[in-house]
């Protein structure tokens, strides 16, 4: 009767000689292994054989071919650290590990439920060596708990010597398949490289006829398909390009054996205009001229952002100029107004005292040529004070110190200042402005936007209407509204009235049209603050302009 241990020499010898055929079969080495792994399981009854490979890079051991391995596990153990797992230390420690209950190892939860789903207990693992270095690991795993026989491990080492031998080979192998396809694509290289390459190359027989040009050239000289099989033989002087591009000297010079380099546009016989840098090598063999190489590269983006980038260098010069004039149009703006504002004060003072008649009684007469005079000086000084306001908030030089305020008291003073103006021409200014809105913002700078607004109002009102100033706080900012009963704003310049000297055609109640700086002033302060300015004309007649603030956050 044949003995136990006779059974699986038996059986061990069958699937050795298996594996031996399989080396032969000229196999990839992840087919080699797997079919390896199936003869040991099939022919030996272990239920699951597995071979991992070494990525010394990643210090990992890469599962190459499993059975018997349930398909979670596969993937859960599909790599494995070294030093982690039986097969981890096989691999680190050089020598066969034999676990001979896998279920006390140290597992994660979910190992340890697949391994007792596949019902398995005894873990060996075989280090694999090629040339006497580890290149991976053997493993098998039995259902029972059991000790090995010397003979089950010396084939279990046999076989990891026959997988040894199959990387061996199959590295070998793939090291001549490289060398094969390394030959192969620098054959191909060598024989495409001038067709693939970036740059444009022409071929010139010893006549400067072309004998041949890459797919680069093609596309740059506009010469696809039959088109280039015309121009094979022909004298590249004769192309209506080149003779465009006034090449044909320098082409003439490659038969002195002499190279030339040039840049510029060239058109194509297809039209399309391109700009090029065309270097040509004169081949000389023998101390004769027997041919040339003309390398075209297409430089059109260059010439092109070349192009974009002197026009900025020249805009920002164009700018940088634009602002030293304005900044010299400011400080002539500034010179100029407070030349002017230094005789009006003295002047308004001295036409006020003559209508005070401080010298002596006026008549009728005189008492209206001194009112008309002091109309225009005070219109002067309003002129004066905007235009030196917009050229300041221009400049980035309006001086700004917002703080928290109570808006109504600072629009008492305003409307009182501009009501005896508008009691003139029998208009009334009327503050429905509640008492307990707070700002943050300059209030001297308010009370100049607040004044032009209700000036303005004032000025294109007709006698006896009404002029009235409102405020409501909506979240962060507070509208502040100035509405009149005039004749509203011309749509056509509706979106251009802050512009500066944008007038309308308004009917003055004064009979006064300004020059259109006021609104102009009014938006580069408001705008300074934070805030925002627009006009619409209201339904029952007349406009109404509102301008925003910041809302202080304590009100």
């Amino acid at each position: 009767m044949v003995s136990n241990s006779n059974r699986i020499t038996a059986r061990g010898l069958e699937a050795l000689y298996r594996a031996a055929v399989l080396l032969n079969a000229g196999l990839s080495l992840e087919e080699t292994l797997q079919r390896i792994t199936n003869a040991i399981t099939d022919v030996m009854g272990y239920p699951v054989c597995s071979v991992r490979l070494l990525d010394r890079a990643r210090g990992v051991l890469v599962t190459m071919s499993a059975k018997g391995t349930c398909k979670e596990y596969l993937q859960l153990r599909k790599e494995v650290k070294l030093g982690e797992d039986v097969s981890g230390r096989a691999v680190q420690t050089g020598q066969p590990q034999f676990v001979e209950d896998v279920t006390q190892e140290n597992l994660s939860e979910t190992a340890r439920k697949l391994v007792e789903k596949m019902g398995v207990k005894t873990y060996i693992a075989v280090p694999i060596r090629v040339m006497d270095e580890v290149v991976g690991v053997f493993s098998v795993m039995m259902r029972r708990k059991r000790r090995l026989t010397e003979s089950e491990k010396r084939l279990l080492e046999l076989f990891a010597e026959q997988a040894g031998v199959a990387i061996h080979r199959a590295r070998l192998y793939e090291a001549l398949r490289q060398s094969e396809r390394s030959f192969r694509e620098l054959f191909k290289r060598h024989s495409q490289i001038l067709e693939n390459i970036p740059a444009g190359v022409v071929w010139l027989d010893k006549h400067l006829r072309i004998g041949w040009e890459n797919a680069e050239a093609r596309r740059i000289f506009g010469t696809p398909g039959v088109l280039f099989d015309r121009l094979v033989g022909k004298d590249i002087r004769e192309v209506g390009g080149v003779k465009k591009a006034g090449l044909v000297k320098k082409l003439t010079r490659l038969m002195e054996g002499k190279e030339f380099r040039w840049e510029g546009a060239y058109t194509s016989s297809s039209g399309k205009r391109c700009y090029i840098a065309t270097v040509g090598v004169p081949v000389i063999e023998g101390g004769e001229f027997c041919g040339a190489v003309v390398v075209v590269n297409d430089i059109s983006d260059r010439v092109v952002a070349e192009r974009a980038r002197r026009k900025l260098q020249a805009q920002r010069m164009v700018l940088k100029r634009l602002r030293e004039l304005n900044r010299l149009k400011n400080q002539f703006v500034e010179l100029v107004a407070h030349e002017l504002r230094t005789p009006i004060t003295p002047m308004k003072s001295l036409v006020q005292m003559f209508l005070d008649e401080t010298f002596g009684p006026l008549t009728p007469k005189q008492r209206e040529q001194m009112e008309v005079l002091a109309r225009n000086m005070e219109r002067l000084a309003r002129f004066t004070k905007d235009v030196l306001s917009l050229s300041r908030a221009d400049a980035d030089e309006y001086p700004l110190r917002p703080r928290n305020f109570r808006l109504k008291k600072m629009i008492e003073p305003v409307v009182k200042l501009v009501e005896n103006k508008a009691r003139a021409v029998g208009i009334v200014i009327s503050d429905e402005v509640p008492p307990d809105i707070r700002v943050h913002a300059d209030p001297d700078a308010v009370a100049e936007v607040l004044t032009n607004l209700l000036v303005n109002a004032v000025t294109h009102c007709p006698p006896r209407t009404k002029v009235v100033v409102t405020a409501k706080v909506r979240g962060k900012n507070t509208e502040i509204a100035v509405s009149d009963n005039g004749s509203g704003i011309p749509p056509d310049i509706l979106k251009q009235v802050f512009e500066p000297f944008v007038q309308g055609e308004r009917k003055a109640g004064s009979g006064y049209r300004g020059v259109g700086i006021g609104l102009a002033v009014c938006k580069a302060i408001v705008e300074k603050m934070g805030g925002k300015i627009w006009v619409q004309n209201n339904q029952d007649g007349g406009a109404t302009f509102k301008f925003t603030l910041p809302t202080a956050k304590s009100q």
